[in-house]
């Protein structure tokens, strides 16, 4: 007897896994480019993923999970496609590319309204216990601090742009959209300009540390370096403890 469940399951991990290689297609020719998204992670781990060295594979669970941020970042993207812009003068602007040569990074940002000012949104997923980080009573003013690198890395590459166009740079403002899967709120967090800043100071340290590396991952010791890794729980969840001692 077919096990009819159990296929239907497999068959949408197997898609999963191939929505995955369509993702990485976006980056073909740049695969020794850093991406916007990692901002904030540990630099060895940086090191493995410009050296091209193969990640462990997500389970099942995980990707699922994953695509769940995906599917939500789709349907407010659709909503805006559909619903129109509501920033008179301005242009919106959804999954565009920015690049930084400087840095060597590159990414797409989620929304932008782009006109005498720009407005920058980054839409983030999260489960309850995250969002009580974020909006309970004991809420953390320090939470998601790479999140907070990685909408401003984006905001370096969309100014970037802007400027050629323009000539100017505009005023910015960054927002991350917080979802949480398990009621449905939203709610948004403003993220100061001070974290461009830092954004700056986090490539370049990223850059000068793996070009003082010698080609040799192993110079990344964890715990002994600054940013090997950046948070002590990156280790627990890295797609390369196969290949690093951890800490």
């Amino acid at each position: 007897m077919i096990d009819l469940p159990t296929i239907v399951e497999k068959i949408y991990d197997e898609y999963l896994t191939e929505q995955n290689k369509k993702h990485k297609e976006k980056y073909i020719g740049k695969e020794d480019w850093f991406g916007a998204s990692t901002a904030g992670t540990c630099i060895r781990k940086q090191w493995y993923r410009i050296n091209g060295e193969v990640e462990s594979d997500l389970e099942p669970r995980v990707k699922r999970l994953l695509r769940l941020g995906t599917i939500v970042h789709e349907d407010v993207e659709k909503a805006l496609k559909k619903m129109g812009n509501p920033v008179v003068d301005s242009e919106i602007l959804i999954e565009q590319r920015i690049e930084i040569p400087e840095y060597k990074v590159i990414g797409h940002f989620d929304i932008a309204f782009v006109g005498e000012k720009i407005t920058l949104f980054d839409i983030k997923t999260s489960a309850s216990y995250k969002w009580k980080k974020n909006f309970g009573i004991n809420s953390n003013p320090n939470a998601d601090e790479n999140y907070k690198l990685q909408i401003s890395t984006y905001a370096i590459g969309l100014l970037m742009d802007v400027l050629k166009d323009k000539g100017k740079v505009p005023e910015i403002s960054s927002y991350l959209l917080y979802y949480n899967k398990d009621n449905s709120a939203m709610r948004s967090v403003y993220v100061d300009n001070e974290w461009i800043e830092g954004a700056h100071e986090y490539w370049q340290l990223v850059n000068s540390v793996i070009n003082n590396s010698n080609g040799d991952p192993d110079n990344l010791v964890p715990g002994e370096m600054v940013g090997v890794p950046f948070q002590n729980w990156e280790c627990r969840y890295c797609n390369f403890k196969h290949l690093c001692p951890g800490i």
